[in-house]
């Protein structure tokens, strides 16, 4: 007996629309708006900004689907949002809302522009134009208000967005590769996928559309719960006379952390720098497995309060105390960098541990998918290895390895040398490739790592 499986067809007009208008919207939206390009206030109008720091969880999807869930609701549309184009919507979102929010200053391209400004010289003679505009152009960009010079930008708004598809393809064909064991099988949790899949079942259930939320239930109060937080937030960012009410003015970052200033009654505690005060982080927190949770709180309090403390009372870390907040991290010779445990060296090393363990205990199953990949499983095993994938094997091989191929072929383009090309590349992988690991099993990832 065979039964029929109906192949979704991929709504493409819709997507390519839908991106456009989220992309050019977008930016708009976030370079007019109160908040500006710096996430302010408090990043309530921000759509592109991870909302609570290290946690890569960015406000525009939500809002989408909840905007959609909304729309779902009226006469013509009740029944037509189905799970499918949902999840289209939703990852049109979550991809666009990284290339729209502030941290676009901080991703390759706004280094190099930022490094035309600060050190014209040098980077005349290293960064070719295609690359970053030269410096006279690139100092345009502070002041603003002037006719943008399209012809000298082109080129490297083509390099950075060549250079960002081949990455985005490359990383998407090695999940692809891992999403059977990471979903299937070990069934990683993926908090944000988790809390995103409740609002679109809610959108797309034809029961929801049709008799709505109960005033007291769980989604309800947690709305009003978030607008009773987040309002007083935005007020008081946004017009000087309203009250404090949550001390968000006062040594708050945009992503809700408190720093301890160097007079503060926790201030001889040298391992605690800030504290997060958006109720958000804990929520993501209730979605993580709870030996997740353990392993977090019991090697910070180890590694982070008292392995420092006792740095400190033999001489390390000298005048920490003075500092404020993430000063006590990333200032000079302190935790991050400073002797004697050198934590950020500490991380980059666990992040490209925490990338040769996966892989390693995963070599059965590569072995399996590049089997499939280079037509060595009989039909049968081929089909049942290949039932959920959104294409088989060998396009995915063939994607990842044409994509890093590519992206050789532009390092080589910019002066670097096939050894070094090969290695920044290589390194690009194994970083993100556990920052999507540690996203995937906790909801954050390690400030730090995602830079090398």
């Amino acid at each position: 007996m065979t039964t029929e499986v109906k192949v979704q067809k991929v709504p493409w007009l819709f997507v390519i629309i839908f991106a456009a208008v989220l992309g050019f919207g977008g930016t708009w939206w976030q370079l007019t708006t109160a908040a500006g390009i710096t996430g302010r206030p408090a990043q309530t109008g921000s759509i592109g900004v991870p909302t609570v720091c290290m946690s890569a969880m960015t406000t525009l999807p939500y809002m989408t689907l909840l905007v959609m869930g909304a729309f779902g609701k009226l006469p013509f549309l009740r029944g037509k949002l189905n799970k499918n184009l949902l999840t289209y919507i939703y990852i049109v979102s979550l991809v666009c809302s990284f290339g729209v929010g502030w941290l676009s200053p901080c991703s390759s391209w706004g280094a190099f522009y930022g490094a035309r400004i600060m050190d014209p010289v040098a980077t005349e003679q290293y960064i070719p134009l295609f690359m970053a505009p030269a410096p006279d152009i690139a100092q345009q960009i502070v002041p603003g208000g002037i006719p943008v010079p399209w012809a000298d930008l082109f080129p490297s708004m083509m390099f950075w967005w060549i250079y960002t598809v081949l990455n985005a393809i490359m990383m998407l064909s090695l999940v692809m590769i891992f999403r059977r064991s990471w979903v299937d099988i070990e069934k990683v949790p993926f908090p944000h996928v988790v809390a995103a899949s409740e609002l679109l079942s809610r959108a797309a259930s034809k029961e929801s559309a049709q008799k709505g939320a109960s005033l007291l239930s769980p989604f309800v109060i947690g709305m009003i719960l978030g607008v009773a937080f987040q309002f007083p937030i935005l007020m008081s960012d946004l017009f000087p006379w309203f009250p404090n009410i949550y001390g968000w003015r006062t040594n708050t970052c945009t992503s809700g952390q408190q720093w301890i200033t160097a007079d503060s009654p926790l201030a001889g505690i040298v391992g605690v720098s800030t504290f997060q005060k958006d109720p958000l982080g804990m929520a993501i927190a209730y979605l993580a497995p709870l030996s997740i949770l353990f392993n977090t709180w019991f090697w910070y309090f180890i590694c982070i309060i008292i392995l420092p403390q006792i740095a400190y009372t033999m001489g390390y870390y000298t005048g920490i105390t003075g500092l404020n907040g993430c000063g006590r991290i990333w200032c000079g010779e302190n935790l991050a960098f400073g002797s004697p445990f050198k934590w950020i060296a500490v991380s980059t090393g666990a992040t490209l541990g925490l990338t040769v363990l996966v892989v390693g205990l995963s070599w059965r199953y590569l072995v399996q998918t590049i089997n499939a990949a280079l037509g060595r499983l009989s039909p049968e095993a081929k089909t049942q290895l290949e039932e959920k994938e959104p294409v088989p094997y060998r396009t995915t091989y063939a994607m990842l390895a044409v994509s890093f191929i590519l992206l050789i072929v532009m390092y080589l383009a910019t002066g670097i040398t096939i050894p070094s090309a090969i290695v920044v590349q290589l390194t690009f992988i194994v970083f993100w490739f556990a920052i999507v690991r540690q996203v995937g099993m906790a909801g954050f990832f390690f400030r730090g790592t995602d830079k090398g």
